[in-house]
C-alpha cells in the first residue's frame, strides 16, 4: 500500500474519533482558556472534559461570546450534544395490542424451537403453545417500546452485527446453567454474548403433553428486567451496577399487564414494590449516598455475591433511580434525562475511538510493509527518516478504559450537590411522597 493510502486511512481514523469526541479551545469572558471536550450542555451550563479526563461544570453565561455562538450551531442530534430535556414527554400509557403481535415458528427440531416475531428471535428448548409463547412476544416487543418511548433517549435496535434481539429459553436450570446462566439468577442478558437467557422455571412454565403452557406461577417480571438490559446495550459498560439495575427494576416496576405498561401510574408501582419486599421480611431503606453512587463494579460484584446485600444493593438502586426519574428537582427526571445523554455521549466516544483505533492498527500494519520499515523485540520498530510512523488515537479522556470509567458522568446527576445534600434530598422527597423507609 502507498503511504497516501495509509495517511488516508490515519486521516480517516482521525475523522471518525473526532466525530464522538471532538476536543476544542474554550475562553472564558475574562479571556482565560484551556482545551476541553463538549461532553453536555443544557440551557444554563455545559459539561467540559478536560485533558486529565475531570468533568468542569461551566456556566454558559462565563462563556466568550463566540463559545455561546458555538453551541447554538451545535445540532441536539451530535453525540456530544445533550438534548434539552423540555420537548422529551413521559408517556401515560405504552400498550402493544395482542393483535398487532405475530409469532412465526421457522425451525422445529429436537429441544430446538426458533420463533420470531418482529424484533425478536427467540430459541426455546421446548415447543411452547401458541398462545404462551404470543403472550411471551408481546412482553418482549411491549418492553422494547416502553423503553424506547419513556424520555430517556434510548434508541432501541439490535446490537452491531444482529438483525434480530436473541433470547434462549431453557427447559431447565440446569441446562440455563451449563449455557453460562449464573446459578444465582432467575434469568440474565449476556452483554458480551448478546443474548438474553432464561429458564422456564423463571417464567412459570410448565409441561402439557409435548408442548408447554403456563401454570399458576407465571409471571413476566424477569423478562422486563432483563429485557430493559437488552435494550440499553450500548449503555451498560458506561453506566454504574446501581444505575443499571436501577433502571431495570424501575422499568420492572411499572404496573404492567396483557401488553400495557401504566407510565402514569408509577407511584403505584412503587408502592407493590416496597409491599413485596416488606412480605419477604425486608424493610426497604433508603438509598445510602456515599455507599452506592460510586460503587465499582468489582465492589458491587463481590457483595452481590451475600444474599442480603445483594437484595439491598438491588432495592436501593431501584430507589436512587426512582428518585432521579420523579422525585428529584420539579419531578420531570430533567437531570436523569441529561445524564443518560450524557452517558450516550460517552458510549459513543469509545465506539468512534475503537473505530480509529482498529484503523490505526491497519495502518500499521501497512506501515511495516514499507521498505526499510523492521520490527525490533519488545514492540519496537524503526524506519527511514523519510517517513512518519502512524500515531495512535487518543482515548476519550486520554486514558484506557478502566473501573472509573461507568463513573463519568455521575456529575450530570450531582450537579453540585454534595453526597451530604443529595442524601438529605432524597430523604425529604421520599418522605413528602408518602413513602416510609429505613435508613
Amino acid at each position: 500500500m502507498k503511504l497516501s493510502t495509509i495517511l488516508a486511512t490515519l486521516a480517516l481514523a482521525t475523522s471518525v474519533l473526532a466525530q464522538g469526541n471532538e476536543s476544542r479551545v474554550w475562553t472564558s469572558k475574562d479571556g482565560r482558556q484551556v482545551k476541553a471536550t463538549l461532553i453536555s450542555s443544557d440551557a444554563t451550563a455545559v459539561m467540559l472534559r478536560l485533558p486529565d479526563g475531570s468533568d468542569a461544570k461551566v456556566p454558559i453565561e462565563k462563556l466568550s461570546p463566540g463559545d455561546q455562538a458555538f453551541l447554538k450551531t451545535q445540532p441536539a442530534a451530535t453525540a456530544a450534544q445533550v438534548s434539552k430535556a423540555g420537548p422529551r414527554k413521559w408517556p401515560t400509557t405504552v400498550v402493544i395490542q395482542s393483535s398487532a403481535i405475530e409469532v412465526k415458528l421457522v425451525t422445529e427440531e429436537e429441544r430446538k424451537f426458533i420463533y420470531r416475531s418482529e424484533s425478536f428471535e427467540y430459541s426455546s428448548q421446548g415447543k411452547l403453545l401458541p398462545s404462551l409463547m404470543k403472550e411471551v412476544a408481546r412482553t418482549f416487543e411491549a418492553t422494547k417500546k416502553l423503553v424506547g418511548e419513556l424520555p430517556w433517549g434510548v434508541v432501541c435496535r439490535p446490537p452491531e452485527g444482529l438483525e434480530l434481539y436473541q433470547a434462549k429459553l431453557y427447559e431447565t436450570r440446569i441446562d440455563y446453567v451449563q449455557d453460562g446462566g449464573p446459578s444465582n439468577s432467575g434469568g440474565v442478558y449476556m452483554s458480551g454474548e448478546k443474548i438474553f437467557k432464561i429458564p422456564f422455571e423463571s417464567l412459570g412454565i410448565k409441561r402439557l403433553g409435548k408442548s408447554f403452557t403456563k401454570d399458576e406461577n407465571y409471571n413476566s417480571d424477569t423478562l422486563v428486567h432483563e429485557i430493559t438490559h437488552q435494550m440499553m446495550h450500548d449503555y451498560l459498560p458506561y453506566m454504574p451496577k446501581w444505575a443499571i439495575e436501577g433502571s431495570a427494576e424501575y422499568v420492572e416496576m411499572l404496573p404492567y399487564k396483557a401488553g400495557s405498561f401504566g407510565v402514569a401510574r408509577h407511584k403505584e408501582g412503587l408502592k407493590d414494590y416496597l409491599e413485596v419486599w416488606r412480605n419477604r421480611g425486608r424493610t426497604p431503606k433508603l438509598p445510602n449516598v456515599s455507599e452506592l453512587f460510586r460503587l465499582k463494579r468489582k465492589e458491587w460484584d463481590e457483595q452481590a455475591l451475600k444474599s442480603d446485600l445483594q437484595h439491598a444493593l438491588y432495592q436501593q438502586s431501584a430507589l436512587l433511580v426512582y428518585f432521579f426519574n420523579h422525585l428529584d428537582g420539579d419531578g420531570s427526571g430533567a437531570r436523569w434525562i441529561q445524564y443518560m445523554d450524557a452517558t450516550k455521549a460517552e458510549a459513543d466516544a469509545w465506539v468512534a475511538y475503537e473505530k480509529a483505533f482498529k484503523a490505526y492498527q491497519n495502518a500499521m500494519d501497512e506501515f511495516f510493509k514499507l521498505p526499510g520499515v523492521k520490527k525490533l523485540e519488545g514492540g519496537r520498530f524503526t524506519y527511514p527518516s523519510n517517513l512518519k510512523a502512524p500515531q495512535p488515537p487518543a482515548a476519550p479522556g486520554g486514558k484506557a478504559y478502566d473501573e472509573d470509567t461507568p463513573l463519568k458522568t455521575l456529575n450530570v446527576l450531582l450537579a453540585d450537590r454534595s453526597d451530604e445534600q443529595l442524601q438529605q434530598e432524597i430523604s425529604a422527597k421520599f418522605a413528602k411522597a408518602g413513602f416510609r423507609l429505613g435508613l
